[in-house]
């Protein structure tokens, strides 16, 4: 069995867990919002623990690099590289906007035209975004951007399905129907599972040198 560590703390609830052979073995998340450092090793040793294997069984790691939280990016992306080196294995690493566009499309079948958004909230009036297709390739990369560019690169959707933490008041100027919302901004660890192991088999690795976290912000004016 190759087991893969999958490791996200881009959100206030940090979690990491255990997956073998692209299905869901176990997973721990944090107990205390916003305090990654403090509990992400012990957490590892717990859902390894829970997994019935140890760190030496591992045969990659997978990281959600962002976007998100500055300090908690910066945290699992040192903690996986960290096990890497120690343990000589190869890193994998996902963005939060792909994972959550991903998982939407693991449970639901949409129709051709379709495009799915991922939206998180950056700042005030500020966003991160990324948009995939019913076959989820990537439409526009993950982005950080204004609301005011966010409506209207939705507006070229003909049929759209919006996931985000923003609430839904803010896309009611939008001139295209929107099929679906949901606010929400977890993603389905079952679809990661099969993700990561796909590109385990495939060798899609970064380098361990140059793998950075996916902090995306720009500095924007405000009027």
């Amino acid at each position: 069995m190759e087991y893969i560590l999958h490791i996200d703390t881009s959100a206030d609830i940090g979690s990491v867990a255990i997956s073998g052979g692209g299905k869901l073995i176990a997973r721990v998340d944090s107990v205390e919002p916003r305090n990654h450092a403090a509990l992400i090793n012990g957490m590892i040793e717990d859902v390894c623990e829970k997994a019935g294997i140890k760190p030496s069984a591992l045969s990659s790691i997978a990281v959600c690099a962002g976007p998100g939280s500055y300090t908690g990016l910066r945290i699992a992306m040192s903690t996986a590289k960290g096990l890497c080196y120690a343990l000589d294995l190869p890193l994998i690493v996902d963005d939060r906007l792909s994972l959550m566009a991903g998982a939407y499309l693991y449970k639901r079948k949409l129709e051709e035209n379709a495009n799915i958004a991922a939206i998180l909230v950056a700042r005030e009036n500020e966003y991160f975004i990324g948009i995939h297709n019913s076959s989820n390739v990537t439409v526009v990369s993950a982005k950080h951007v204004l609301a005011a560019e966010m409506l209207e690169m939705l507006r070229k959707s003909e049929s759209l399905h919006i996931i985000s933490s923003a609430e839904r008041t803010i896309f009611y100027e939008l001139s295209v129907s929107i099929s679906h919302f949901e606010e929400d901004i977890t993603f389905d660890y079952n679809y990661w599972a099969k993700l990561a192991f796909e590109k385990h088999q495939c060798h899609e690795y970064v380098d361990l040198m140059t793998a950075t976290a996916l902090y995306l912000k720009q500095v924007f004016t405000h009027k």
